[in-house]
């Protein structure tokens, strides 16, 4: 166990986080939509700057982009499938172009009840409508999980656009955020899509490490990510917290060990907390949960996974 202390020690990254642009358009979407349903109708130079915003100055294929709000309801043209759950609020629409021709459709609406609920009323609509889910790639990515991860559910007609993406982002207060994206081009996608056979290749790792949540207290802030090979494979992440390391290592533990990890050594002293493990499943794997305060409300989240031969 003595490599140990030096993965501790070497394992320390720098995380940091914000608020990126794609975000921004959105939000901007959202305030001039809520406007308009408050009864203070968007002018014509507010809806031009959000379509400036959400269009990208530049065109990687050379090709004029554009966008067109549509308040309050669906475009007509194109059509596109997005019925609504019981009790949903349609805020609009945003319609994206490449030369002129229609790329992709973005539904924004409010529904109540839970993202299950709203899941459920799509996979029964949509599979009405012809849709069907889009084809497995096998299990998700492992690691640390993004606090408030909304739930997202992609259907296909074919192997080929038109696919759609559903996306429920659940609110403490009020209805769910529901978006459906329909992509109409594979414009920007290469030869491949979410919905094509080939569109990704088999995952070519076994994924060892489990999925780990925080306490719901806890904000994690992603700016490490996943890293994965044959024989080595790492999750980091910030958290927002006043938790103790301790106290974290502890919570994390205890997914581990209800994912078959078995912690074979560790401490907690100050602002670190660490623990070894034997990793379940083939081959001779090691694990690493490390747990470290950097400042009063930040804490430095790490777990990897490694085969015998890269820790000689």
């Amino acid at each position: 166990m003595s490599r140990w202390p030096v993965f501790v020690l070497a394992g320390v990254l720098a995380l940091a986080a914000g608020l990126g642009i794609a975000q921004l358009r959105t939000s901007l979407v959202e305030r001039i939509s809520g406007a308009a349903s408050a009864g203070s109708a968007p002018t014509a130079a507010e809806d031009e700057l959000v379509a400036r915003l959400l269009a990208p100055p530049f065109s990687p294929t050379g090709k004029e982009q554009g966008v067109r709000l549509v308040r309050g309801a669906l475009p007509a043209d194109p059509k596109v499938d997005a019925p609504l759950p019981p009790g949903a609020r349609l805020i609009g629409s945003v319609v994206r172009t490449s030369a002129g021709a229609p790329t992709t459709v973005s539904v924004i609406m409010d529904a109540p009840g839970t993202s299950t609920d709203i899941v459920a009323f799509y996979e029964s609509a949509f599979t009405a409508l012809g849709w069907k889910p889009m084809p497995d790639r096998g299990p998700a990515p492992g690691g640390f999980q993004p606090s408030a991860q909304p739930t997202s559910k992609t259907f296909c007609k074919g192997e080929a656009p038109p696919w759609v993406n559903l996306t429920v982002f659940a609110k403490d207060n009020g209805p769910n955020d529901v978006r459906l994206n329909h992509q109409l081009q594979a414009e920007g996608f290469g030869g491949g899509g979410p919905c094509s056979q080939q569109g990704f290749g088999p995952q070519p790792y076994v994924s060892k490490l489990p999925a780990l949540r925080a306490p719901a207290d806890v904000q994690m802030r992603f700016g490490g990510g996943m890293s994965s090979s044959n024989d080595r494979q790492t999750s980091e992440t910030t958290a927002v917290t006043t938790r103790g390391a301790a106290e974290l290592e502890q919570h994390f533990a205890a997914q581990l060990v209800a994912a078959g990890w078995t912690r074979t050594g560790g401490s907690a002293a100050g602002p670190v907390a660490w623990s070894g493990w034997r990793v379940p499943g083939e081959g001779d794997w090691s694990g690493l949960l490390l747990v470290i305060e950097t400042a009063q409300d930040r804490r430095v989240l790490s777990v990897r996974a490694e085969a015998a031969s890269a820790l000689r």
